[in-house]
């Protein structure tokens, strides 16, 4: 809202790609190259206790997945400039890892 108004102006967006309402706008990978503050943008997933039955996974991921794919969130999201992107829970698993040691190696070392 501030953004879009112009009372914020957005100096970069944590995401691998530019947003579609702020064109202009760099991202941290343009800024601090590959290994910079880029991490993906915001994560949003659901992670399920050790040992939870396959079966119960599935069923779980099935519902998500669904839910995604869905027009009415499909439209809020792109009225909120949410970039979405489907990761099965392999990928999702090592997405969530190496965006881990990114931001540790990032806080540690700070901006290259």
């Amino acid at each position: 809202m501030y953004a879009k108004s112009g009372e914020l102006k957005l100096l970069l967006v944590f995401a691998d790609q530019r947003l579609k309402n702020f064109p202009n706008v760099p991202t941290g990978k343009e800024l601090f190259g590959p290994e910079g503050v880029g991490f993906g943008g915001g994560y949003a997933g659901i992670i399920a206790p050790k040992g939870l039955p396959k079966a119960i996974l599935e069923k779980l991921h099935d519902a998500f997945k669904k839910a995604m794919e869905d027009p009415d969130y499909r439209a809020v999201s792109e009225k909120f400039d949410l970039l979405v992107s489907y990761k099965n829970p392999e990928d999702f698993q090592n997405l969530m890892r190496r965006t881990e040691e990114a931001i540790r190696a990032y806080t540690k070392e700070g901006p290259k």
